[in-house]
């Protein structure tokens, strides 16, 4: 796993395997790295769809299979999810497994981000978006920078660990 520090408190990674994102994670959720739990979400597009469909992809179910496996053993408590089906499909085999309800979400606000942060203290929450709606959450949950995400990408998964009002985020990739 190797991780390089760009603009302070956003680290970046090429492609992380999925032991080293699960191990990555755990230690933010544990508070190995900060000393006590943070509040942690787990920000992520939807899985890969059907071009100008509303549908996953064979690659993109795998995708969202994968997205699983790597979020089950870190204790999420809650699922939001906009009201789309590539995104509740996403949301789905995790919510399945943990039996949560996603709670649908409309639109990125600083009301909504200020409720999710409240709602959630020292707790793991998975929140599924799209290219244009991710980098906006990332930086209103106390990034620095406003990630970008490509039309064509699908395997980022940002981790945002609030702790003391402050936050860090770790930049990944996930998958095939």
């Amino acid at each position: 796993m190797q991780l390089k520090q760009n603009c302070g408190n956003f680290c970046q990674t090429g492609i992380l395997s999925l032991k080293g994102a699960v191990i990555l994670a755990t230690l933010l959720i544990c508070g190995i790295v900060c000393g006590e739990e943070p509040t942690t979400f787990f920000v992520v597009r939807h899985a890969d769809r059907v071009e100008n469909q509303d549908d996953l992809t064979e690659a993109g179910v795998a995708r969202a299979q994968q997205l699983k496996s790597i979020l089950v053993p870190l204790r999420i408590k809650a699922i939001y999810s906009t009201d789309f089906v590539r995104t509740k499909s996403t949301a789905r085999p995790l919510a399945e497994t943990l039996s949560l309800s996603p709670v649908l979400y409309d639109k990125v606000s600083d009301d909504f981000l200020a409720q999710l942060k409240a709602a959630h203290p020292g707790q793991a929450v998975l929140i599924i978006g799209h290219s244009n709606t991710v980098g906006k959450i990332v930086k209103g949950l106390g990034a620095e920078l406003e990630p970008t995400i490509g039309e064509r990408e699908f395997d980022r998964l940002f981790v945002v660990s609030i702790q003391d009002g402050k936050a860090s985020v770790i930049a990944l990739r996930f998958g095939e």
